[in-house]
Formats: C-alpha cells, sequence, structure tokens
C-alpha cells in the first residue's frame, strides 16, 4: 500500500528534489497550455515529463495515504471508476481519478502533476484510475496498487494488441503488484487471471439469467454464453442476482455473502450493472462498508460520453459511445428495452483512436432492429461502410458522411420533448462535442 511518507532524494537531504519539482511545474504549465489552445492536456504533460523524470509516477502515487485502484477491461473503465469513486466519496475519501480518460502512463502523469500543488504534493485519499490493457504492467509496477480490477476482456482494436490471448498476457504481467484482485468470473479469460496469483483473488459475475443476457466474446455471433460457469456461485465475492430496467434506470440485487444488497443505478444496460458489481467487489476488497456503497449507485451518473444526456434545440439527446462490436450490441439491446422505435444516428470512424479497421460492424447484430421502423442515420468517416452494413440487415437508414450536416438534420427531425440518440466511436464522439458547442450545455473531458 502506498503510504504517505515524504518523498526524499536519493541523498535523504530535501523533500522534494529541485528537479523533480520543476518537472511537476512544467507539467502543470503544458497543461494550461494544451487547454488554451482547444486540447484535452491529457497525454502530452505527461509524455514530457515521463522523459525527464520516469519514476515520477511511483513517486507522485506515493503521496496517496489510501493507495490505489486501478481499473482495467476492455469496456466500462470509464463507467466503472466513476462509480467506484463515487462509493468511496460517500465512504469519507478525498479522490482523485483520471477523468479525461487518457488511461496510458502518460495520461496518469498528465492527470497527477495538474492535480499536485505546487509545492508537489497530492491533496488526496485514494486514486481510483482506469488503465489501458496494455499499460497495466508499468502503471501497477510504479503504484503498486491497493485493488486491481480487471472487468472483461473482448475484441476490440485488434491492430493495436492482437488476439484476446495476447491482452491477457499484458494484463497479467501487472497483476502480481497489487495486494489484492478483483476479477469477472463470468469472463473466461478474466478468471482465468487468476490463478497464478498469490495474492487475494475476489470475483465478481451474475445469475443465470444475467450471464445469458451479456454474451461473452465468444458468444459474439451466436449471442449466448457458455453454460457452463468458469466460476462456481459459491466462489464468488459478488453476485448481480437482478436487474430490471425501468426507462434509463434499473434496479438492482447485489449479493456480497449471505447478505443481497438492493441498488438504484439511474443507468440503463446489464452491461451497467456489470460495472456496479465489479465496484461492490472492490469496496469489499478495499474492506470498506458494501450496503453505503450500493446505496451510493443511487447518485451516478453518466460519465463523458457514456449515455450522456445533452440538450440541443430543445431537442434531448443521448450520447452513447460504443468501440467494438460487443459494446454497440449491448447499446441496440438496450435501446430495445427503453421503448418504442427511436431515432438513432450512428457515426463511425476509423482514425487511430477508433481502430482503423472497421470490419468489426459486420459481427454486430444490427439485424435486431430490422421491422422496428426507427429513423436509422449513418455517418462519419465510415458511414458508407456503416450504411451498406445496414442494408444486409434490412434496417433502412440514411447515408451521409458530412457529420456536421447529418447532426442539423437529425436534430431538425426531432420533435421537441423526444429523446434521440446519437451512437458514435470515440473520435466522433469528439467531432461531435466540437459540432454542439455553443447550441448545448457539454462539461468537457476534464471536468
Amino acid at each position: 500500500m502506498a503510504t504517505g511518507a515524504p518523498i526524499v532524494d536519493d541523498r535523504g537531504r530535501s523533500p522534494v528534489r529541485a528537479l523533480r519539482l520543476f518537472v511537476i511545474w512544467l507539467g502543470k504549465i503544458l497543461v494550461v497550455l494544451a487547454r488554451l489552445r482547444g486540447g484535452g492536456g491529457s497525454a502530452l504533460p505527461g509524455l514530457v515529463v515521463q522523459r525527464l523524470r520516469p519514476r515520477l509516477l511511483g513517486e507522485l502515487a506515493g503521496e496517496l495515504r489510501g493507495g490505489c485502484v486501478v481499473v482495467t477491461g476492455t469496456n466500462g473503465k470509464t463507467t466503472s471508476v466513476k462509480m467506484l469513486s463515487l462509493m468511496l466519496s460517500e465512504a469519507g475519501y478525498v479522490v482523485l481519478t483520471n477523468r479525461t480518460g487518457s488511461n496510458m502512463v502518460r495520461g496518469l502523469l498528465s492527470t497527477l502533476v495538474e492535480q499536485a500543488t505546487w509545492t508537489g504534493r497530492l491533496p488526496f485519499d485514494i486514486g481510483v484510475f482506469e488503465v489501458d490493457e496494455g499499460n497495466v504492467a508499468p502503471v501497477a509496477a510504479a503504484v503498486a496498487p491497493r485493488v486491481a480490477v480487471v472487468l472483461n476482456l473482448l475484441r476490440d482494436q485488434l491492430d493495436r494488441y492482437g488476439e484476446l490471448e495476447r491482452t491477457a498476457e499484458l494484463i497479467s504481467g501487472g497483476l502480481p503488484a497489487a495486494q489484492a484482485v478483483v476479477l469477472n468470473g463470468d469472463d473466461r479469460l478474466v478468471a482465468g487471471l487468476g490463478s497464478a496469483l498469490g495474492g487475494p483473488v475476489h470475483f465478481f459475475g451474475a445469475s443465470d439469467e444475467l450471464r445469458a443476457a451479456l454474451p461473452d466474446d465468444a458468444g459474439l455471433l451466436t449471442g449466448e454464453r457458455a453454460r457452463e460457469r468458469v466460476v462456481p456461485q459459491s466462489e464468488l465475492a459478488v453476485e448481480l442476482t437482478r436487474a430490471d430496467t425501468a426507462g434509463l434506470e434499473q434496479v438492482l440485487e447485489l449479493r456480497c455473502g449471505s447478505v443481497a444488497y438492493p441498488a438504484r443505478l439511474p443507468m440503463p444496460g446489464v452491461y451497467n450493472a456489470y460495472n456496479a458489481a465489479a465496484c461492490i467487489c472492490a469496496m469489499d476488497a478495499l474492506g470498506e462498508d458494501v450496503e453505503r456503497a450500493a446505496e451510493a449507485l443511487s447518485g451516478m451518473r453518466p460519465a463523458f460520453g457514456r449515455g450522456e444526456p445533452v440538450e440541443v434545440d430543445g431537442v434531448r439527446i443521448v450520447l452513447q459511445l460504443v468501440k467494438n462490436p460487443s459494446g454497440l450490441n449491448q447499446v441496440i439491446h438496450t435501446l430495445l428495452a427503453v421503448g418504442p422505435p427511436r431515432r438513432i444516428l450512428f457515426a463511425i470512424n476509423d482514425n487511430i483512436a477508433d481502430g482503423r479497421d472497421v470490419s468489426w460492424l459486420w459481427d454486430v447484430d444490427f439485424e435486431a432492429l430490422a421491422g422496428r421502423g426507427d429513423t436509422v442515420v449513418a455517418s462519419g468517416i465510415r458511414g458508407t461502410d456503416l450504411a451498406l452494413r445496414l442494408k444486409y440487415a434490412e434496417v433502412p437508414s440514411t447515408a451521409d458522411n458530412n457529420l456536421a450536416g447529418a447532426l442539423d438534420e437529425f436534430v431538425k427531425g426531432t420533435d421537441a420533448g423526444e429523446v434521440a440518440y446519437v451512437v458514435p466511436t470515440y473520435t466522433a464522439m469528439l467531432d461531435l462535442r466540437k459540432l454542439l458547442r455553443g447550441r448545448a450545455e457539454l462539461k468537457e473531458m476534464w471536468e
């Protein structure tokens, strides 16, 4: 566990070395300059300070008396970090997170130097950080997390890390540095990461009925989850036993040991209920009050672009980020559950941050939308590719690769008081937010 002891230099003479303080100041200035230029300041400052002071991540993490929790996995990192931070805040902690979602080493460093005081201290009790799957090992080696949480492993941007077994290897390299590990017991690859660990391993999962509603990666094309459990129910530290959707909310029941805790989560989707189970499991691993943690879920609000509601010209739009077939399948099934035919704008880009290969669109269950009468628009850099996929799924759509024009027509065609859905990939979401500035109240990703 990280301690709050002062960090001294190699000779033990100074509480903060002059070079370290200079690097922190430089990083803080670079964050401000990046924001003034319209950027997020979430990567370049960290890259610079990492070059100048490679051990700074561990040094600053050592300022957190309650240590760190790291959260990784393909889907749900940003939402889970927000949930867990809310729970810890309700428990009385002052929590530091990488709110921008920049989750590589340089992104964490940017967060830490921005939030550090000008004297080089971090005025927080505990850190909760989302970490890119390929960065778990270097981050864990630097911060020695109290708890590491692995949510899931799903096919995503294969041009970056290749097949899932390789991603699992990258994550496994960092888990031994954690004091305790929380794993998805319903995900074969994730659960398997616990076999070689010597420390405490806590599994979370769901009832058979809810497992069936959220297929694992092996069931991507069949829509089914393997019937045989990876981890027996009796070995789950936390089990999601109920997730009843009511509009854009759901009522949950989470069993921890012999006690079942009710909870209200103001976000739809079984995938978000799974995220809640992971966070409850992490709180249990930290030794915190699970009942209070479950109650805190009622105060949850969508993270940046993850079911985020936006008012545009009197029309309510819900932004729902997607980046892989499993995630988009869950969004589609959530839309089916929340009511009658909808207006949906899909915005698909293929920039580096999105993944250059969009063949994953053919693994998405767009057929579930066939015959419903939804108004569907396909836009973004690869809007016509999506329109072709929708044609084969027998889903009528309008294609317009010009996102600005497509958004204008989409908003104009939506009745006041109606809820419409915009489903973008990552860089398309950033483009949309630029287009919406001045027309809607939007929080920046660092707010």
